[in-house]
């Protein structure tokens, strides 16, 4: 693979988690089997670009991922932030929105890039993307202008809050919703979009904030047409936080209004979150247009998820109900999101 050179002296630490960049073929099927090491060996042309250091974190399929391990690369980060200028996490593609999402709310204030990337295919395998994708990662992360989380995936550079797996084996498997690009990667060269700045610039802090904890008691539900009272309301009394997956610009039908008036009071007692989102893979939802949707939010006070993704509604949940004392972090980022309503 050829590579244009590179001047760059900045020092950065790979976080390993497994994932199918690491895999290898098995009698049961594709599990990580490939250390840090071993990734960064088959990388042309990566030690002109920057220093690499490794450090392990898991290896597990992405599918296993949980809150804890989001813990422990916060822990990681915040214990290195001062030795590194940036981050790379090597990550299976299945959960790296989410984990992508959780990051970017996790951390917090970051003048430093964290930035997720992996493969569709292992790195010893055939024609892999494996190689690309990582050195594309540390190419961005090489920039100034690149700061916070985000994910660089097939020259591809997503805001973290906004990555979405919408492919499962073509290399373009992620895509930015309802937010431009924050860079391209193109034969080597980076190309940051207009917008990159955006928010992040007004974000940066020289003192980051690092956040542990994330509340794990959370359901999404979808709703489906003829969907059962009973089984709503049970998720709704036993669930601190519930994602509603609903229709279109979101609303309840009005099958189930009696359901959500029993229910939604006692969740407000207890500072449970409940929050509408759509089905839907662009443009958000707008409970204020129907009236299903204005009874949602008017008479039971139900939050929205406007243009946010399902991962990025999930981990602004999470976050909130850990840090009820803390800013709506999930009307922070709706308001975030809602400055490019006219730039996608």
């Amino acid at each position: 693979m050829s590579r244009s050179k590179q001047v760059s002296r900045k020092k950065f630490i790979l976080l390993t988690t497994g994932g199918t960049i690491a895999s290898v073929e098995t009698q049961n099927g594709r599990m990580p089997g490939i250390n840090g090491e071993t990734l960064i060996r088959q990388i042309d042309g990566l030690e002109q670009l920057c220093k690499v250091e490794i450090r392990p974190v898991c290896s597990i399929d992405s599918t296993d991922l949980t809150p804890k391990h989001w813990k422990l690369l916060v822990e990681t980060i915040r214990d290195f932030y001062e030795d590194y200028d940036g981050f790379v996490i090597s990550h299976g593609t299945d959960t790296m929105a989410y984990t992508a999402a959780a990051l970017s709310v996790m951390l917090q204030g970051l003048n430093k890039p964290v930035i997720l990337t992996g493969s569709q295919l292992p790195m010893e395998a055939a024609g892999t993307d494996a190689k690309q994708n990582l050195y594309d990662a540390f190419l961005y992360g090489i920039r100034p202008e690149a700061r916070g989380v985000s994910v660089v995936f097939n020259g591809k550079v997503i805001d973290g809050l906004c990555a979405r797996k919408w492919k499962t084996e073509s290399f373009d498997a992620f895509v930015s919703i309802n937010r431009p690009l924050l860079a391209t990667i193109e034969n080597g060269r980076v190309k940051i979009e207009t917008t990159a700045g955006v928010f992040r610039d007004a974000g940066i802090s020289e003192k980051p904030q690092f956040y542990l904890e994330m509340e794990e008691d959370l359901c999404a539900l979808k709703l489906t047409p003829g969907i059962s009272r009973e089984m709503v309301r049970q998720i709704l009394m036993q669930t601190k936080g519930v994602l509603i997956e609903g229709f279109g610009l979101g609303g309840i039908p009005n099958y189930l209004e009696e359901v959500f008036e029993e229910v939604m009071p006692l969740r407000k007692e207890k500072g449970y979150l409940t929050v509408m989102e759509t089905q839907a893979l662009l443009e958000g939802t707008d409970l204020s247009v129907y009236e299903v949707g204005l009874r949602a939010k008017k008479e039971l006070g139900m939050e929205e998820s406007g243009r946010l993704t399902a991962e990025a509604v999930t981990a602004c949940m999470m976050w909130q109900m850990a840090h009820p004392e803390k800013e709506n972090i999930l009307e922070t980022c709706r308001t975030y999101l809602e400055t490019f309503a006219h730039n996608v």
